[in-house]
């Protein structure tokens, strides 16, 4: 391609970014329904379909803030809830997602950087894996590259009362969003304070428009204070870091390395990104030019570092360092990476060379179909096929599964939403069928199994979920165990027969 054409304003501020967004839509929307609804996908889309003051009220006792809910309510009223409807609009953010990145990365630093990281992210896997999930951290990453889009602008030149106006409702949607949105105000007041020119001129207009989307929150502030003593006082799910293991797997995970899933067995892609960064880093002490940083690289270093050492240091204490929580710094991960290739050497065929081999080991090390290890659809195909025998009665723990369940089982049933009583009109529904969502031992109804001739018991991680159950063990006490179905990640299904 002529590099004057490349060059020219309009091929890259029209152009490039609808190539971009093609790129993604079309890479991310190949798979889009090929994975089942499962982990956290039923519960949102469940609840979407809630009159909007139940949706409201019901997500106030849960950890998440109801801001994508509430796009997702309107989205299924248009579109329905198949696979491939759900995850369209998230596969859809995902993709403006790259191509905000790109322009934020040409604005503030050059076009090589800005499109470098949008391919970057463009073939993430963990940022597909996103874009295949009916869930809001799609969402959440748009909503923090638009943030500190705006953020950086205001800081660079003299804010319009246009782009103020963008600033105070992308950081009021962050926190409607995700309760983590506290981090990008967090990073962005970090910036003003502590960057000189910034905390002279900026920090009286930033405190402003800082307080208006806090204002705009209160509503929900005291939902939000709730949850946080909650969860510090009674402990969560997630487990502690072990060392500095855990930042390490969260940069793999963003290098398309998860889960040990590397480049010849080994995280080499990994390994030459954090080398180049390192290297550029050694590079920019040793010219004396790291102290002469921009403060655009000095904001997107802090949106990278302040939250990822924060998080990791308060996990120790109450955890919350996992890889989806974290989605909101990687395209600050991907700028740096960008910016370590533009200060690796002064040979521009070396960054090049560089450049077009990190973007093919991403490509080649990326999962466009990436796996949520829930067959949930072949689970509930195999219960239904077992159910068929006559006199069975089937029990699934935990009982919050009954979501997942029910959206292959009966999805009729799942989208006649009780607005009165969440999930009532739901399990009655189950229970009618011979199909008993249950805690513990304790709620198996000792004269039904006595009743019945065939027991299925689908456990959906029972003993992580609810340690100490006991079901297997009382169905073992009363039925003979004939046989036992694994699906990869967490599910089996026992069979049992009367003796």
């Amino acid at each position: 391609m002529n590099r004057q054409y490349f060059e020219n304003p309009r091929f890259q501020a029209y152009v490039l970014p609808v190539g971009l967004l093609l790129l993604n839509i079309i890479l991310k929307s190949i798979f889009l329904g090929s994975q089942s609804i499962a982990n956290d996908e039923p519960f949102t889309i469940y609840h979407a379909q809630l009159r909007l003051p139940f949706l409201i009220s019901e997500l106030s006792r849960y950890n998440n803030p109801p801001g994508f809910e509430i796009l997702l309510h309107y989205w299924i009223k248009v579109f329905g809830i198949s696979p491939a409807s759900v995850r369209f609009l998230p596969m859809v953010i995902s993709a403006l997602s790259a191509v905000m990145l790109y322009f934020l990365g040409r604005k503030f630093f050059s076009l090589r950087i800005g499109l470098f990281a949008a391919l970057l992210f463009t073939f993430s896997d963990f940022q597909i894996y996103f874009a295949h999930e009916a869930r809001v951290y799609s969402l959440f990453t748009l909503l923090t590259l638009i943030s500190m889009y705006s953020f950086l602008n205001l800081v660079s030149e003299k804010g319009t009362i246009r782009m103020k106006a963008v600033y105070v409702i992308a950081n009021a949607l962050l926190l409607y969003a995700h309760f983590f949105g506290f981090w990008i105000i967090l990073v962005q007041l970090i910036c003003t304070l502590f960057i000189n020119n910034l905390r002279n001129r900026f920090w009286k207009e930033y405190l402003v428009l800082f307080g208006i989307p806090l204002i705009l929150f209160l509503p929900y502030l005291r939902i939000f204070l709730a949850r946080f003593v909650q969860s510090a006082g009674d402990g969560t799910w997630v487990r502690p870091p072990k060392g500095l293991t855990a930042i390490l797997d969260l940069l793999r995970t963003f290098m398309n390395e998860a889960y040990g899933e590397t480049l010849l067995g080994k995280p080499i892609l990994s390994g030459i990104t954090l080398a180049i960064m390192a290297f550029a880093l050694f590079n920019l002490i040793r010219s004396k030019q790291l102290y002469a940083a921009s403060k655009q690289g000095i904001i997107i270093t802090t949106w990278f570092c302040a939250p990822l050492i924060l998080v990791y240091s308060f996990s120790y204490v109450v955890p919350m360092l996992i890889d989806r929580y974290m989605v909101f710094i990687t395209p600050a991960f991907f700028l740096l990476i960008a910016l370590s290739v533009e200060n690796l050497h002064k040979n521009a065929g070396i960054r090049q060379i560089t450049v077009f081999g990190l973007l093919f080991l991403m490509l080649l090390t990326c999962k466009f179909d990436p796996e949520n290890h829930r067959d949930v659809k072949g689970v509930v195909q195999k219960i239904k096929a077992l159910k068929s025998k006559p006199n069975t009665l089937v029990y699934l723990c935990p009982e919050w599964f009954d979501l997942n369940f029910v959206y292959y089982y009966e999805p009729a049933w799942f989208k006649e939403v009780d607005n009165t009583v969440t999930k009532g009109l739901l399990r009655e529904r189950l229970r009618g069928d011979g199909i008993n969502p249950i805690y513990a031992m304790g709620e198996i109804d000792s004269t039904a199994i006595a009743n019945a001739d065939r027991i299925v018991f689908l456990d959906a991680g029972a003993d992580f979920a609810i340690p100490g159950n006991g079901i297997k063990a009382y169905l073992q006490a009363h039925f003979k165990l004939t046989k036992m179905s694994e699906y990869p990640e967490i599910f089996k299904i026992y069979e049992f027969e009367k003796p």
